[in-house]
Order: structure tokens, then sequence, then C-alpha cells
């Protein structure tokens, strides 16, 4: 409803200019631009032409996939196009977006974080797994890594899930491979929860590749918790800052994942060095990258923006 009646709301002049922070959200931008003359800056989170193939190219009968990955790359193509500046948070997203589009000039700024001022003196037990699950994201695949692990370690699933029967389907597997008193679902958590999580967690395991960098691997990392998660993410390095095995090679995932449950020393040192490499990038560091960017395209400085940044 958003591109129908914010354009209705937003004067002409009101603001210099609109950073809108996911491909809809641009949508409403685009509309406003057209309608008030208000540029927009796209931070083009994961790209409809990049989710719909990943996410439902086996789901979808091939009549209607291929009509509906048109259209999503339509609308990529118009609300890049049409941006002041395109900003992404991954090279293969630019890489597609340059591929569909006519922009040129695209600008990868990663998201931030809050690291800890320190890291725990020893990691937990318990395993961690947290994300906003659906179709193109479930955690099932974790329950054949805990079924490989020689030791008997609790896994903890935290996150809003999109669509009930992925919960339901999960607890009934994990059932059926009588793993009920070692697999625990907690289901969306609070933000104190969430850090309390983090701190103490033998390390965050994640059951899909993330060609952005995955926001619960950087938050992880900003508590001094490994990240061990198929082909890894952006910023972070195999074997330094956790384990990165190939996808669907279930033995190595398992292999690795015991290794930083038999060497707690090991997943302390992994989580330390990333929790060095989180701190470069803080929610400041984040918000100094946006604004070098506004201010490119704007031709302002920091005093008529408002704001005084540090350096």
């Amino acid at each position: 409803m958003g591109p129908i009646f914010v354009p209705h709301v937003i004067k002409k002049g009101e603001y210099d200019v609109i950073i809108a922070l996911n491909p809809l959200t641009a949508l409403t931008a685009y509309r406003v631009w057209r309608t008030r003359k208000i540029p927009y800056i796209d931070y083009h989170w994961d790209p409809f032409s990049y989710i719909l193939p990943k996410v439902y190219s086996q789901r979808l009968p091939r009549i209607l996939f291929y009509p509906m990955l048109k259209l999503a790359e339509r609308f990529d193509r118009l609300v890049v196009d049409n941006s002041l500046a395109a900003v992404t948070l991954s090279q293969p997203h630019t890489d597609l977006l340059r591929s569909l589009t006519k922009k040129k000039d695209f600008h990868l700024v990663y998201m931030g974080c809050s690291p800890v001022k320190t890291v725990p003196e020893r990691r937990g037990d318990f395993l961690l797994a947290i994300d906003r699950w659906d179709r193109g994201n479930m955690p099932h695949i974790l329950l054949e890594v805990m079924e490989k692990l020689k030791e008997k370690n609790e896994l903890v699933i935290a996150g809003f899930c999109s669509e009930e029967w992925i919960k339901t389907s999960f607890l009934e597997r994990r059932d059926e491979k009588g793993l009920t008193e070692r697999v625990k679902w907690l289901g969306p958590v609070s933000e104190k929860e969430l850090k309390k999580l983090y701190l103490n967690a033998r390390a965050l395991i994640h059951p899909i590749e993330e060609t952005s960098v995955s926001m619960p691997a950087l938050e992880a990392a900003a508590h001094g918790c490994p990240i061990v998660m198929p082909k890894g993410t952006p910023l972070f390095e195999h074997g330094v800052h956790g384990f990165f095995p190939a996808e669907g090679d279930i033995g190595q995932y398992a292999e690795y994942v015991d290794r930083l449950i038999s060497d707690e020393r090991l997943a302390w040192r992994m989580g330390y060095e990333a929790w060095k490499t989180a701190k470069e990038y803080g929610w400041e560091s984040h918000a100094r990258e946006l604004w070098k960017i506004i201010a490119m395209y704007m031709q302002l400085n920091d005093s008529e923006f408002g704001i005084a940044l540090r350096k």
C-alpha cells in the first residue's frame, strides 16, 4: 500500500533524499520520485531476480516461474535505473543487477552490528541457529548434522518462522530422528535473550550459503561467537573465524562442528578473531559509508547534512 499512499503524505521538497532499504520500499521511493521529484538511494537488499530462482525455481511450475522471473527482473531494473544511486550488500548482487540494468556504478555497503566491548572468557556448550526461517532458508538440514556429531551437545533454534508448516515439519522430523531432548525450538526472542544466546553459544551454525553478509553471522561475531555455514559469508575467512563446509556435505559439516565442540579454546580463538573483524563494521561505520554516498551525489558536506561524523 505504500506506493499508493505515501506519495500523498510526503510534500514536494520535504526531503532532500530518501534511502529505500529494500526492493519493496524502493518501489514506494520510486513513486515519490515520480510524483514529488525527491531523489532516492536504492539500498537494494536481496534482489527479487536473485530470490525467485533461489527459493522458487523447484517449487513453481515452469509455466509460472519464467513469467514471474521476467517480472522480477523488470521490477529490479525499474527501481535501480531510476535511483540516484544503487547500493548492494554483496558483489554477486552487484554483478546481477549490473547485468540487468543500465546502472554503471554500484556501491557495496555491508550491514552494521553492535560489537560487545569484551568477549566472554569461555564459550558455552550449546550450538545456536537463528534467522528468519522461510522456504529458501529452512533449518531441517541441521538435524542431519546433529545426528552425525560425536558429542551429544544441544542445538537451540531461534527466530521468526514465516510459515507455520516449516516449524511443524521441523519438529516432526526432529522427533522422528530421536533428537527431541537435544534440539530446542525457541521461536522469536527478545534482543536481551538473543544477546545472551550469542555470548554463550559454542558456535553459530547456519543451514545455507549466504552470498551477502549473513546478519546472524555478523551479530554472532560481534559477540565473539565462531561461525559454521556452507561456503561461508563475506567478511569472514574459513579456518580463521569459523569453518565453511562444502554445501550439502553433511559429513564435513559435522566434522567441523565436532572440532569446535571438542576444543573450546579453538572455538574461543575463532570467535575472538571474528569479533575483531565485526568491530570494523559497527553501525557508526555503516552510517558513515552511507553518508559518503549521499554527499557524493547530493554535493553536500557534513554541516549541510546536519551531522558531524567522527573520524
